[in-house]
């Protein structure tokens, strides 16, 4: 723990690009005292609504909370929900310059139903459009600019059609002639579209889908099957408050247990890892002290209810209450 404290201290801070899905995040919360008449289901009664950048938006909002700069590329509707994306992000100091409009686009909204800090249901507003070719096509020919004096790219994919197999393979790639780690959250069964990336992360049930082998298989089956489909340099599959297994590509494993005081809610914990792998990566750590660092952060957030934005300080509190116990 003593070392992982030494570390925190030396992380300086890194130029981050954030490509993905940006979605608004929605907080209903209230109270549930009564059964409605009309239909056997709760009546929750609201006393607060509030909304937060989502999706790739919590990775760029866990990353600024590291003291990173972040840039974002994505795309927004033209519409309130938009708006309210773009201004969280530039009120938090993202560059939002490459955040696009796409016009008779909704923008994504994931609304979360609240009663006495339990989910009680989670309505999606949606649809899953692809990336108009038009900005497709400028974001690639604005990328090499963009990358310019970037130190780690995080790739947040969401599966809403805004990620094309043409615009991550242009990213992966570039990012690679450029010697910029590309670190992917993905979604799907396609992992051949992330071919080439640095470190791909996905989580238990994504890795055996994208394996298509079932759980009845063992894990180091999955990660040969996806180590040879994506030529990736290394996987680390995450099973929440099971901690994660990592395998480099010559499939040597190792597992990381996660410490967790109470479990509330594991909405964005999967973006927390993103966002403090990028960090520590981006600082040249070894791939093991980043993912005890990215696990410690995890745990941190799923104690949590909805997003939470993790900081160096809470992870440095958290390595010293561990330190009494080793």
């Amino acid at each position: 723990m003593v070392e992982l404290i030494d570390l925190l201290k030396k992380i300086h801070p890194i130029n981050a690009l954030v490509i993905g899905d940006y979605m608004l995040d929605k907080y209903t919360t209230g109270k549930v005292e009564r059964i409605s008449p009309e239909a056997p289901v709760a009546i929750l009664q609201v006393k607060d609504n509030h909304f937060m950048a989502g999706g790739a938006g919590n990775v760029v909002l866990n990353l600024l909370a590291l003291k990173a700069n972040v840039t974002t590329i994505g795309r927004i509707g033209e519409d309130e929900e938009g708006k309210n994306i773009l201004n969280c992000l530039q009120k938090e100091k993202a560059d939002t310059k490459y955040l696009l409009i796409q016009k008779n686009y909704p923008t994504i909204i994931k609304n979360r139903f609240i009663s006495e800090s339990q989910q009680i249901l989670r309505v999606d507003f949606e649809k899953n459009i692809f990336l108009d070719k038009n900005l497709e096509k400028k974001l690639i020919s604005d990328l090499p600019k963009i990358i310019k004096d970037i130190d780690v790219i995080a790739i947040s994919d969401y599966k809403k059609g805004f990620l094309s197999k043409k615009f991550l393979s242009f990213i992966i790639n570039i990012a690679n002639s450029k010697k910029i780690p590309t670190i992917v959250d993905p979604k799907g069964d396609d992992f051949l579209k992330y071919q080439n990336a640095y470190l791909i992360k996905p989580n238990l049930k994504e890795a055996y889908l994208a394996s298509k082998l079932n759980f009845e298989n063992p894990i180091e089956k999955v990660a040969k099957i996806l180590i040879k489909k994506t030529k990736t340099k290394n996987l680390l599959i995450t099973k929440s408050e099971k901690g994660m297994t990592y395998f480099n590509n010559k499939l040597q494993k190792k597992n990381f247990s996660v410490k967790v005081k109470e479990i509330k809610d594991v909405t964005g914990a999967g973006d927390t890892v993103l966002a403090m792998l990028a960090l520590c990566i981006a600082n040249n750590f070894n791939i093991d002290d980043a993912i005890k660092l990215s696990n410690i952060a995890a745990g941190i957030a799923i104690e949590h209810l909805g997003c939470k934005k993790i900081s160096i300080e809470e992870i440095s509190e958290r390595l010293l209450e561990m330190k009494k116990y080793f």
